[in-house]
């Protein structure tokens, strides 16, 4: 609600009357949307039909799908009913950003149901693209590339790791973590592409992060990443993902016994001393 209510006020001098100023009724969330070309989701739709990706849904529009999700996280809403409400209440402003409709419900959770999130990507790499052409010095800083603009994975690279919830160990005696406390960990695994969770896993804080290496690292294809932390060393589901073809990088435990088996020398840095590859060290400091 406070959200909607922020309003731009612009001024414009008038050429009939001097210093004269007008005042346009423009939300932040219209100005936000209108940078996103016309032509780019026109674009983008054409392809993906081309490739045969789903991207219908009942009546709701691809447009008014984007404005919606959009208006969710400016307004840092928690819900469905967050998001439907507060476009439901300000029908007129949200018709402004180009013919945008507010959705119920249902239509909403279809919606984030059935388009696929290719649809989003593309849109998102073809506003870079167009503002690289319209604007070059916005994504250059002292003749350099821009350092913050995210870039276009070759790679699906897949981030892994936990986090402990303190509970009440009385009232839930499934999460019993220590004689006297009580903790839920939750993992999770995020793609670092689109920054969405694919598979995340609550469970009880007293099993072994090893242990569920199987379910966070499923239907990984051959060629993506994983990364993740020394906590989830597992050395049977590492092997099996070095047998898909599934690339992982994790840190080394302190007691780790290893072999090198082949050493890549890049630079006079990293050179072996006396033809014999350098120690691997155990203990690396944070």
């Amino acid at each position: 609600m406070v959200f909607w209510n922020c309003l731009v006020t612009t001024h414009n001098r008038g050429v009939k009357k001097q210093n004269q100023n007008t005042t346009e009724r423009l939300t932040v969330l219209g100005q936000f949307c209108k940078l996103i070309p016309k032509y780019s989701l026109a674009s983008v739709c054409a392809e993906l039909n081309k490739e045969g990706i789903q991207i219908a849904a009942r009546a709701f529009s691809i447009w008014s799908h984007i404005v919606s999700m959009i208006y969710c996280h400016m307004a840092h809403c928690i819900s469905l009913n967050d998001i439907c409400d507060g476009l439901q209440n300000f029908k007129g402003n949200l018709n402004d950003i180009r013919n945008a409709t507010a959705p119920h419900r249902n239509t909403l959770s279809h919606a984030n149901r059935t388009r696929d999130i290719a649809l989003i990507k593309k849109l998102f790499w073809k506003t870079v693209e167009h503002y690289q052409q319209t604007h070059p010095k916005f994504f250059t800083q002292g003749g350099r590339s821009y350092f913050r603009l995210p870039r276009r994975f070759k790679r699906a690279i897949r981030a892994i790791d936990s986090t402990t919830i303190e509970l009440i160990a009385k009232c839930m005696d499934w999460a019993k973590h220590r004689k006297h406390k009580a903790a839920a960990k939750v993992h999770v695994a995020l793609d670092l592409i689109s920054f969405i969770p694919i598979r995340v896993v609550t469970d009880s804080a007293n099993h072994h992060d090893g242990s569920y290496m199987s379910e966070l690292c499923g239907n990984m294809k051959s060629g993506d990443i994983a990364v993740m932390d020394r906590a989830y060393v597992d050395y049977l589901q590492l092997n099996t993902l070095t047998e898909q073809g599934v690339f992982w990088v994790t840190r080394s435990k302190s007691n780790m016994k290893v072999k090198v088996i082949k050493q890549l020398n890049k630079g006079k840095q990293n050179a072996p001393v006396d033809g014999k590859p350098p120690p691997l060290s155990n203990h690396i400091k944070r």
